[in-house]
């Protein structure tokens, strides 16, 4: 009874926040092992972490924001076909369509579709041997997603994903093989398809399996969706899109679909943000159909409040910039 006694006197005359009395070196050493969010709670622990870590901000969120601008870069190489790596046709349109979604509505679809085919054409030869080789991309890649939502989407899905273009051949995927090689004979070669995967065992592959990302095993989904709605649009841009709407195409339209469509900052205005050359982001291709994007509202409003004090002449924080490349994404 008396040691415990002794033992709580002792516990109370201990200081509760050691770490606070870590030389600055080391306190700097040890934050640096935490995440972004941790080390933003730690400055509410004391006046000291406050101050340690406003003091060091370039050297502790820095490696984060560097880290996480590298992460970006390599997710969009992916997606805009420029790591170099070696993929077919169907692997390309799977990773796209992994990451974007398939529309339900054919208009949105198609404006999709149209993307993907430019920068699959900057990036690839040969191309086939036909007078308007683009729209026989489009009519193979709009084949191969037809056929991903007739075996992989629900009723409800398939009702709404308008404009089927091969409704009839669904129960002859071989009969249909057949025809895209008659038709289509570019489709039989690589890049176009793997040398060892005939052009019925890819409709086999699409109907077991869906458009499945050959890297990660994500199966993109229908999304049902409204041309009222806007829905189909980044939620919060950070660059423009550029669909080039004129003033007139914007009357009746909501007012949050409205900003969506014409984006809030040009990529340069971001740059500025994220303190100009600092940090390298990828560069959105010629098509303008890709945006900078962050998923919640509260980053979203950070970025522009940072955006008018930067105007002021106000040097952004690297606690800033690490937050806000970490919750972007490119749409």
């Amino acid at each position: 009874m008396v040691q415990t006694r002794q033992m709580a006197k002792l516990a109370a005359k201990a200081p509760r926040d050691r770490l606070s009395k870590l030389p600055n070196e080391i306190l700097t050493q040890a934050l640096s092992y935490l995440s972004i969010e941790e080390i933003a709670k730690a400055k509410e622990i004391s006046r000291r972490f406050s101050n340690v870590i406003t003091s060091i901000d370039t050297m502790l969120f820095r490696p984060h924001a560097q880290m996480a601008a590298q992460k970006l870069i390599d997710a969009s190489s992916r997606i805009m076909q420029t790591d170099g790596k070696p993929r077919t046709f169907y692997q390309q349109l799977a990773i796209f369509f992994s990451h974007r979604g398939i529309q339900a509505k054919r208009q949105l679809r198609k404006r999709d579709l149209n993307v993907f085919v430019r920068q699959w054409q900057k990036s690839h030869d040969p191309l086939p041997d036909q007078a308007d080789s683009r729209w026989y991309i489009y009519l193979f890649a709009e084949n191969l997603l037809d056929i991903h939502v007739h075996f992989q989407g629900t009723a409800d899905e398939r009702e709404s994903y308008e404009h089927l273009v091969i409704t009839s051949n669904f129960d002859d995927l071989a009969g249909h093989a057949e025809d895209a090689k008659i038709h289509l004979p570019w489709t039989t070669k690589q890049p176009y398809t793997d040398k060892n995967q005939s052009v019925r065992s890819l409709f086999k592959l699409i109907r077991d399996k869906g458009l499945v990302d050959p890297e990660t095993g994500a199966v993109p989904k229908v999304v049902r969706d409204s041309t009222d709605s806007g829905a189909h649009l980044p939620r919060y841009p950070l660059t423009q899109l550029g669909y080039k709407l004129v003033d007139e195409e914007f009357k009746g339209m909501r007012d949050g679909k409205r900003r969506r469509q014409a984006g809030c900052c040009s990529q340069q205005r971001l740059q500025m943000v994220l303190g100009g050359s600092d940090e390298l982001l990828p560069t959105l291709p010629w098509t303008r159909h890709f945006a900078y994007c962050v998923s919640d509202s509260k980053t979203y409003r950070a970025f522009l409040a940072e955006r008018k004090a930067i105007g002021k002449g106000v040097e952004t924080s690297w606690l800033f910039r690490a937050r806000l490349v970490e919750r972007m994404f490119l749409y």
